[in-house]
């Protein structure tokens, strides 16, 4: 089981992955990937797709509830009529119970297999994944859906054609749009993982820079957009976890490490629950105490969870999934054993606050647009001033539009200068990162 979903109609808890079978205490089902929780015993979800083939089902990704209907996405196929399959996207006829195809056909070959945004439903779906066709459009890596069919995206045809262009998810924050994945820079050359779209032109996410890694989840907390991926520092405004106000990063500490592999981590899912923050993934460390796929952070300091805070093996422990339903935290992963009893693959968190273990609380600024912003302006031709928003010593980098960094140097106080001569005309990112690794971020244009 990779992934759990919330569906608010049905009251159920969804799991999916490439499991065939699912275990109640009396019976066992035959569930093809997909799975339901009333709070009582597991269910399979609608008709089966396909036969069963060696030991695994093919992987299904996750549910989507939109407009009143349930949608899922995955690498699974089914036949539509004789001789004609339909692939990686499917509805649910609540009336008989049977998955169907969506209004075209996605094509078996189709490299199109997500359904997004996963989490809070916005006024449009998107298809992404790897550039194909649909409906006959021409090729494109994400098309909008909206409950009656595919239509293409007008923003999507301002990247450059690439073979290999991905998507991972499509979303609205603050006015935005923003998108996710590996492809074509509209700005500039070479590759970006993650830009907005402001309803005339893509531009940069300020403060995002060159960096590169997988984006694995998004959330929206209180006007605040949450990321976990593959990414890391320096480039990205954090390790494996980063959060933005619209103006501002936060990137929690030194965030996630995995200790076997310097330099690589990957969290995969993200999840609020009673004011704190829930990290899944595979990682060996959170703020720098063990924490081997699953951590929590409470507004100050890293903790684990019993369980999870036992050094890792050869093979760190990796939770792809959770979700908070019925006012419970559920995780999924590949554990059979927690704090030494057998657990198959998925649990319910009943703790309440305990915790095993907690790194040293740092201070972190009042985030959500109470500090002043960092603020940037030409004093001279060639000198930038720079307003911090506190007293600190601070770090301050400087980025062209392509994300790389053209200059770096220590500021101490609330306002320092930075000598910038003979610079091309273009927009330029500031960034500043106080004492304890909190960075600041601004725009500037230079004419």
């Amino acid at each position: 089981m990779t992934a759990l979903s919330v569906d608010p109609i049905a009251d159920r808890l969804y799991g999916s992955g490439t499991f065939l079978r699912i275990a109640n205490d009396t019976d066992t089902i035959l569930s093809f990937g997909m799975a339901q929780w009333n709070g009582a015993r597991w269910d399979s979800i609608g008709h089966r797709m396909h036969e069963i083939s060696g030991n695994a089902a093919s992987q299904v990704y996750w549910f989507v509830r939109y407009n009143n209907a349930l949608y899922t996405c995955g690498a699974f196929t089914f036949a539509v009529v004789p001789d004609t399959a339909n692939g990686y996207f499917a509805r649910l006829n609540e009336t008989t119970q049977r998955w169907e195809a969506l209004e075209c056909i996605n094509p078996v070959t189709s490299g199109l297999g997500g359904i997004v945004p996963r989490h809070d439903q916005q006024d449009n779906l998107y298809m992404t994944g790897f550039s194909s066709s649909i409906c006959g459009y021409p090729e494109a890596a994400v098309f909008r859906y909206d409950g009656d069919g595919f239509h293409e995206w007008p923003p999507f045809q301002e990247i450059p054609y690439y073979a290999n262009n991905y998507i991972g998810t499509v979303f609205e924050f603050q006015g935005y749009t923003y998108m996710s994945g590996s492809y074509r820079d509209p700005l500039s050359s070479g590759f970006c993982n993650l830009m907005r779209h402001n309803g005339s032109t893509w531009e940069y996410v300020p403060g995002w820079g060159s960096g590169s890694g997988a984006i694995k989840d998004v959330v929206i907390h209180n006007d605040v957009l949450y990321i976990v991926g593959a990414f890391r520092e320096p480039g990205t405004p954090g390790n494996g976890l980063a959060a933005f106000d619209g103006q501002n990063w936060l990137d929690f500490g030194t965030g996630l490490e995995l200790a076997i592999a310097p330099g690589y981590t990957s969290v995969l899912t993200l999840q609020w629950f009673h004011d704190d923050l829930f990290v899944g993934g595979q990682f060996t460390t959170a703020g720098g105490i063990p924490a081997n796929g699953l951590a929590k952070w409470n507004g100050t300091q890293w903790c684990s969870l019993p369980g999870f805070d036992q050094e890792p093996g050869p093979n760190p422990q990796s939770v792809p999934g959770m979700a908070v339903w019925r006012d419970s935290l559920y995780i999924v992963g590949a554990f059979t054993e927690l704090e030494g009893q057998p657990f198959n693959r998925v649990a319910q968190w009943i703790g309440g606050d305990a915790v095993s273990g907690c790194s040293t609380p740092i201070s972190v600024p009042e985030f959500n647009g109470q500090q002043e912003p960092l603020s940037v302006w030409n004093s001279t031709e060639s000198t930038w001033t720079i307003q911090l928003p506190y007293e600190d010593l601070w770090s301050v980098s400087v980025f062209d539009a392509t994300g790389n960094e053209i200059r770096s140097e220590q500021v101490t106080g609330k306002q320092g200068n930075v000598d910038l001569p003979d610079l091309a005309h273009g927009i330029y990112i500031v960034r500043a990162t106080d004492h304890q690794g909190v960075p600041f971020t601004a725009k500037i244009a230079v004419q």
